[in-house]
């Protein structure tokens, strides 16, 4: 009974922590009619995981060194907040990244003590991001063949299909020019962009290769591969950036077997391909290729009349000139403002450049120190244990992806950051017994 009832609290929690995170991740969530439900309990869920789980001193040094420099980039960031003449703005906006580091840091003191938490956790992750595939795959024929219309969700960005939009958003397309000439779509789901979609999918891959070679279940690795096929639907060059990225991560950090030097070489390859087609794809497309509607598709060119450098990168290229213009005007940050029309317009959907803007190099260097004790918490992980080494993969993959399109500060991103530096302590002991045989049955991941 003790076993059982210990086994539904884990269960429980996890699920707990899942909703939480997709309250942050899913734009449905700020629907008129569930925006203030949803306020609320993304600051209950915190209040509740409190008085639920002790706050216990972090597993690791890599763990505790992480949150002091979290907190001290947070502390940093009042100072920037209540110097800035939006003060009534900036003060709400930072003290709701307050709940995200608490929560981070009660799953920590939690999934140590309770290590099989984190595979219903990444199960759970995993599942998201399959049924997101699903999702689409059944929306494309609704789509292109017109065989429903689209609504729209009051307070929601976007055109959703299917019954109560249960089919998702589908207001991103890229153009198919002939013949036939067609908008094809990009997967978004439920997320504000396909990039965001692209990031989450990615890191479901990772995680999903890492509940296969925990348990040797092939439905984790069918869905991790859904995932993957889900991200490259997104058509994101962030996503391509990051797959890439995580992708040769894997091949240099995570342990590998040996005399599998044409693997090596050939993932090499299409991972260093793939780099340089996320980073170059929309200019060669429309400037060499732009005859081939496939290229120009996957690339994520939007029309056929995007020429200029700036349009053909989402207007991304201006937002940098501007947001380094703000930052030398006010070298200590503008404070924690609100993005988007009618607030901050001037905010850029890229991490760094967002907390340089917000809290100033300050601010920007003691957010990727905390990181670095990240990295090297995933760099020693990985050579000791496959199953980490895939969640550090996870974790790259979002990272760079956030470069793109991302706070490096949602839930999800803590999530991942918090596993990673963990370790074999959020595995064990089940791990421990058997990784000796895990290396022997199971491949090296992509």
């Amino acid at each position: 009974m003790s076993h059982a009832l210990t086994t539904r609290k884990s269960s429980i929690f996890a699920v707990t922590v899942v909703v939480y995170v997709m309250l942050f991740e899913w734009k449905l969530f700020m629907a008129d009619t569930l925006r203030l439900a949803v306020d609320v309990m993304k600051f209950l869920i915190p209040a509740a995981l409190i008085l639920w789980v002790p706050l216990r001193r972090p597993a690791t040094g890599r763990a505790v060194l992480f949150f002091v420099l979290l907190s001290l980039f947070l502390a940093w960031g009042l100072v920037p907040s209540v110097l800035s003449p939006k003060l009534d703005e900036t003060l709400v906006q930072w003290v709701k990244f307050v709940p995200r580091l608490v929560v981070a840091a009660l799953i920590a003191s939690y999934v140590v003590v309770r290590p099989r938490t984190t595979a219903t956790i990444l199960k759970l992750l995993v599942i998201v991001g399959a049924l997101a595939a699903i999702q689409f795959a059944v929306l494309l024929p609704v789509y292109l063949l017109e065989l429903g219309d689209g609504i729209e969700i009051p307070g929601v960005n976007g055109t959703f299909f299917g019954p109560f939009g249960i089919l998702g958003d589908q207001a991103s397309a890229v153009g198919w020019y002939g013949p036939p000439s067609l908008r094809v779509p990009r997967l978004t789901g439920f997320w504000p962009e396909p990039s965001n979609a692209s990031g989450f999918l990615l890191m479901a891959f990772f995680l999903g290769k890492a509940l296969y070679t925990f348990e040797g279940r092939w439905r984790w690795k069918a869905m991790a591969y859904m995932c993957l096929l889900g991200g490259f639907a997104t058509l994101a060059g962030a996503g391509y950036l990051a797959i890439a990225i995580a992708a040769l991560w894997g091949l240099a950090v995570v342990e590998r077997r040996p005399g599998r030097r044409l693997y090596t070489v050939v993932v090499g390859g299409l991972s260093i391909a793939l780099l340089l087609f996320a980073v170059f794809s929309r200019l060669v497309a429309t400037t060499y290729f732009d005859e081939v509607p496939l290229l120009r598709a996957a690339a994520g060119v939007r029309s056929s009349t995007e020429l200029d450098i700036d349009k053909l990168y989402g207007g991304r290229l201006e937002l940098l000139e501007r947001n380094i213009q703000i930052w030398r005007d006010e070298p200590l940050g503008v404070g924690f403002r609100i993005p988007g029309q009618g607030f901050f317009d001037e905010a850029s959907p890229s991490a760094p450049l967002l907390w340089m803007t917000y809290t100033g190099i300050t601010g920007l260097m003691l957010l990727l120190a905390s990181f670095g004790a990240v990295l090297c918490a995933a760099i020693s992980g990985s050579r000791r244990s496959i199953v980490a080494g895939k969640i550090g993969q996870a974790w790259i993959s979002l990272l760079v992806q956030h470069v793109s399109y991302g706070s490096w500060m949602s839930p999800i991103f803590l999530l991942v950051s918090v596993l990673v530096l963990l370790g074999d302590r959020a595995w064990a002991p089940r791990e421990r017994e058997v990784i000796e045989s895990e290396r022997q049955l199971w491949s090296q991941p992509v």
